[in-house]
């Protein structure tokens, strides 16, 4: 068990620093090695969560179930909350908010730890905001950052911040976002946390575009595109094309943001993000006709 939970430490310490490939090997060899059922769940919702986050859906699906198994088996109920909660993390990277309400919903009535709540509040809260349930979107982050307050989780604090901060942005309340992106930021920089600092440049980025601030943001945007391009994060980086062509419609460049969002669009494609292809298609859409400048 040592030597797995050793290879598990060392794995975490990869994906923290945005190496998901070698993170991935890490956590499959020690899933394999523990003779642990603890250290076992554990590898396989981390594996799980590395999957998703380079679009694997199916493989991700599996891994979240079998730690979900484990973690039965182990008697372990934060464990198994956390095996619901890689599970959903799944069906809202696809859009498919109907199959990730329900677990996240579990999980408030199965554990009693803080920050695990406090994680499927924030998922509820994406729920809500991606309904433009703004309100109920809020409570959500409010409670999520009090629970983390509470479990001492800064890392997840940086997460609300830029929930809060997206929101924001969706609201066109720039300036507001601006505020709270800056703040995540400095979170995620604290707990020197890859992921995190990237989803908040983009958060910045769309705040300073909404601001006007164009160049500062398509240089922010650009950067986190690279950002997530060495994770193998193309969920993200679709996020970051869409970003990219608004800041170049917004200047009047049509021709460039169409080719951002053509771009943006044939990786939702690829990748079955229904979400982000709808939002990228909309744009496409409105853009149609428009001479090119």
């Amino acid at each position: 068990m040592h030597t797995a939970r050793l290879t598990l430490d060392q794995g975490i310490h990869f994906e923290k620093n945005g190496n998901l490939r070698k993170a991935l090997a890490l956590f499959t060899a020690a899933a394999t090695s523990a003779t642990s059922a603890i250290v076992a769940a554990e590898a396989m919702r981390r594996k799980s969560h590395v999957l998703r986050r380079t679009c694997a859906w199916q493989e991700a699906l599996a891994a979240a179930r079998m730690s979900a198994e484990l973690a039965i088996r182990a008697e372990q109920p934060d464990l198994f909350a956390e095996a619901l909660n890689a599970e959903a993390g799944v069906y809202l990277s696809r859009g498919d908010f109907a199959a990730a309400r329900p677990l996240l919903e579990q999980i408030l009535r199965v554990t009693g730890d803080d920050r695990i709540a406090g994680i499927a509040l924030q998922n509820l809260g994406t729920i809500a905001a991606m309904a433009r349930e703004f309100d109920v979107a809020r409570e959500r982050f409010l409670s999520s950052r009090e629970r983390f307050a509470r479990a001492g989780y800064r890392r997840g604090e940086a997460m609300a911040l830029n929930n809060g901060a997206a929101i924001l942005n969706d609201q066109g309340e720039y300036a507001a976002a601006l505020a709270l992106a800056e703040q995540a930021m400095i979170v995620a920089r604290d707990v020197d946390d890859y992921a995190t600092r990237a989803v908040a440049s983009l958060n910045l980025a769309q705040a300073l575009a909404g601001t006007g601030r164009y160049a500062e943001a398509e240089e922010l945007a650009s950067q986190a595109f690279g950002l997530f391009g060495i994770e193998g994060d193309r969920y993200r980086q679709i996020g970051c094309l869409r970003l990219l062509g608004d800041i170049n419609r917004l200047q009047g460049s049509t021709a460039n943001a169409i080719r951002c969002y053509e771009r943006g669009l044939k990786l939702a494609e690829t990748i079955d993000a229904s979400i982000e292809r709808g939002l990228l298609e909309d744009r496409l859409s409105t853009l149609a006709g428009v001479p090119a400048a």
